[in-house]
């Protein structure tokens, strides 16, 4: 019976301590696998400037936001929408949530089918995102057929 007093006491501190490191080894994996397949997302969708569904884009989450350009592409009505921003995955995002282009939004929100495109920045040669933007708003022709209301920024 001795030695059932100092078995429990070890036992209680491995439970003690379990509770302390067991959320942090948790986070740990977690973050990794987030990385992970945010490395993959930035590989396989942005740097190839591959379309991602409205729908999957907006339940996607993207641990680390970048400098870049969004388009929004209609795909019922074939209609463009193209933004800048130094968060450019929240403020594409937010476009889709009602809090942006009012008639993007409206469409959205009708159900008309979405894609999304994201550029970073510095996957391209653009000197800014005011060059990246007109570049897009012009190869989409987000001003002429689209929603885009002015050719960029200046």
């Amino acid at each position: 019976m001795e030695w059932l007093v100092p078995l429990v006491i070890i036992g209680f501190i491995i439970l003690i301590s379990a509770v302390w490191w067991l959320p942090a080894l948790i986070d740990l994996i977690n973050n990794r696998q987030l990385e992970k397949e945010y490395d993959e997302w930035r590989n396989n969708i942005v740097k190839q400037n591959k379309p991602m569904d409205a729908i999957d884009f907006l339940h996607k989450y993207v641990r680390y936001d970048f400098e870049g350009v969004y388009i929004l592409h209609n795909k019922t009505k074939e209609m463009c929408y193209v933004g800048q921003s130094i968060n450019v995955i929240e403020r594409a995002k937010n476009h889709l949530k009602g809090k942006g282009n009012g008639d993007v939004y409206a469409d959205f929100k009708h159900g008309d089918l979405f894609e999304v495109i994201i550029i970073a920045l510095e996957d391209t040669e653009c000197g800014s995102l005011n060059e990246l933007e007109r570049k897009c708003i012009a190869a989409y022709h987000a001003y002429e057929k689209g929603y885009n209301k002015t050719r960029g920024n200046h």
